[in-house]
């Protein structure tokens, strides 16, 4: 929490400079790396594991007790922290990606695929051996995208728009 919140000083006071000063490519050189971190975090954990024998090395006074902890749970802060502050830039390729109508759509429509999308992962576990067997993983996967994603456009334009009129117009 303490190494948050001083990143988060850290960006508020350098939002604007960083900004100013950060070209395009450079931006995405950045941006390139935060997702090849997290991807690392994610599927490998490397980085995690260099990260702790590099404080092992060092004699970093609280190792054994970052040790004892979960390693990850300190490591992770970093690629999200990287990710965060490269993305707020709005300078790289990706970030510049992700203003493109259709993935503004698919934000707009998050809440409710968070909210639908394990009603179809445990019919997918009900199911498993019939679809994975018919299927394989990645057949099962686009079943699942293709599933989850109109019932949310659904959930997003009858429920979720209109309560959200009606709590602007309350308010």
């Amino acid at each position: 929490m303490f190494m948050r919140c001083c990143f988060a000083l850290f960006f508020l006071k350098f939002h604007k400079p960083l900004k100013n000063s950060t070209g395009r490519i450079s931006a995405t050189i950045v941006e390139t790396i935060a997702i090849l971190c997290i991807a690392d975090f994610i599927c490998w954990s490397k980085l995690t594991m260099l990260l702790r024998d590099f404080l092992f090395f060092v004699r970093f006074p609280l190792t054994r007790s970052i040790d004892l902890l979960n390693v990850n749970y300190i490591a992770s802060s970093l690629p999200v922290i990287l990710l965060l502050m490269s993305f707020a830039l709005e300078k790289g390729f990706f970030s510049r990606l992700l203003t493109q109508p259709s993935f503004v759509f698919l934000g707009e429509l998050s809440f409710s695929i968070f909210m639908c999308h394990q009603l179809f992962f445990r019919l997918l576990g009900l199911h498993k051996n019939i679809i994975l067997a018919s299927l394989g993983e990645i057949g099962s996967l686009i079943l699942l995208m293709i599933s989850v994603v109109p019932l949310s456009f659904l959930l997003y334009k009858f429920i979720e728009n209109p309560i959200r009129r009606k709590m602007r117009v309350n308010i």
